[in-house]
């Protein structure tokens, strides 16, 4: 019996044992194909043009979503806010599918789908502009989340296609990286905030976008002269995706960064007066004002330890995110789309001189009216300027009138006044 028990047993235990098996791996598969994506751009060029011609930013959230659609919002609100007069008409556009190369990677089952691509314009197509479009699986529909103008399309480095030229998606994030996104972000923040001296310079070569937001620096944070102080500093990103393609002398970086710039007065009596195209951000006078900047970055990021090279920067003047802990504003200060400081009225205000004083106004932010750029993105920068209080309205002098928003625009064809960011 006991060993009829023990034979039993054994044969139980063989039973039990489970078996197991090996799935195989499921196969990264193109994103969509070349003709799909092509479509999804004719499809935005055509829905941009109703959104846009009509200001209409509800039609335009269902093509657009991340920075693109925060920067193109705030574009839209900022020429609501000017007069009629002061709008230009709008004129449909359409980007050149025939000049255009579209880069998809393979994607495994669960990741996001999304693919770029790169449209040239001009006579002789010498202006170039990257694009990012992802799948928005709640929403069942493909948005564009960038849109960056090349300042140097020669520099942008040949994208590395497999046999059936289909492309390679790379971690951004990845410390493998000679420069992960995150120190492609903090270095451009330290162009704005030093000037690039302690890591800007550092991670950068010398190209045309990282030498402009140097150049923004050295002018902006020198406006005020002796009346005012202006400071940039890095914010936290909004929009933290990034989007990176395999190239043949490293990786292709597209992301997205966020910047403020402060400034305020240096001296009890001042005020930054906003003007008329800051209309849509800042409502009245104040000693100080914090603008909040979303900005889309294009980097070509080498193979080996080497400097990474910045190709583009397009930026916008966007609503400063919310936050749970911030009071609620009221009065003078007021603004739903950039923070507002003030001081103590006997530190931060004078009172009016008496009536038979002479107006005097003084002006603590100058600068050209604009450059020339090749972006339809022109933003500008807080054109406010500093004066004291007087009894008497004051008469500024104002910029140009701002462009209208194009898509593709040759150098003499738009400007670009002065702005941390510069372009879009």
């Amino acid at each position: 019996m006991s060993a009829c028990s023990t034979s039993s047993g054994a044969r139980d235990a063989t039973a039990a044992t489970p078996y197991h098996t090996t799935q195989p791996t499921p196969a990264a598969e193109p994103a969509l194909t070349k003709q799909e994506a092509l479509a999804q751009i004719a499809h935005y060029s055509q829905i941009n043009n109703k959104a846009n011609a009509t200001g209409d930013t509800k039609l335009l959230d269902t093509i657009e979503n991340g920075p693109l659609y925060a920067m193109s919002s705030a574009d839209l609100k900022e020429s609501a806010a000017l007069p009629r007069s002061d709008r230009e008409p709008y004129r449909p556009w359409s980007y050149d599918l025939d000049a255009t190369d579209v880069y998809i990677p393979r994607v495994k089952p669960g990741q996001q789908r999304w693919f770029a691509a790169v449209t040239r314009s001009g006579s002789r197509k010498q202006y170039a502009r990257v694009l990012v479009l992802a799948e928005n699986t709640k929403a069942k529909r493909w948005e564009m989340v960038a849109a960056v103008d090349l300042d140097e399309p020669e520099q942008l480095p040949d994208i590395a296609l497999d046999k059936d030229g289909y492309a390679t998606a790379v971690d951004a994030s990845s410390t493998s990286l000679a420069a992960p996104v995150g120190v492609l972000r903090t270095a451009i923040a330290d162009n704005f905030a030093t000037g690039g001296e302690r890591t800007g310079k550092k991670v950068f070569t010398p190209t045309e976008a990282s030498r402009r937001q140097i150049k923004v620096h050295d002018q902006t944070t020198r406006k005020f002269g002796t009346r005012g102080t202006t400071q940039f500093a890095s914010a936290d990103t909004e929009f933290p995706d990034a989007y990176a393609l395999k190239t043949t002398t490293g990786v292709l970086v597209i992301f997205s960064h966020t910047h403020t710039q402060h400034d305020a007065v240096a001296a009890p009596g001042l005020q930054i007066v906003p003007e008329k195209l800051d209309r849509a951000w800042l409502n009245a006078p104040a000693p100080a004002f914090t603008y909040t900047f979303t900005c889309s970055d294009v980097a070509s990021v080498p193979a080996t330890p080497r400097p990474s090279s910045l190709l583009a920067a397009a930026a916008a003047r966007t609503p400063s995110p919310p936050s749970p802990t911030s009071p609620s504003r009221s009065g003078p200060c007021e603004t739903p789309t950039s923070s507002c400081t003030t001081t103590s009225a006997a530190t931060a205000t004078r009172s009016p001189p008496p009536a038979t004083a002479s107006p005097r106004t003084t002006t603590c932010c100058g600068g050209p009216g604009g450059t020339p750029s090749r972006s339809w993105h022109s933003t500008r920068c807080p054109s406010s300027r500093c004066r004291r209080p007087t009894s008497a309205p004051i008469s500024m002098p104002l910029p140009p009138p701002r462009p209208p928003r194009r898509p593709v625009r040759s150098p003499s064809a738009c400007w670009m006044p002065p702005h941390p960011c510069l372009k879009r």
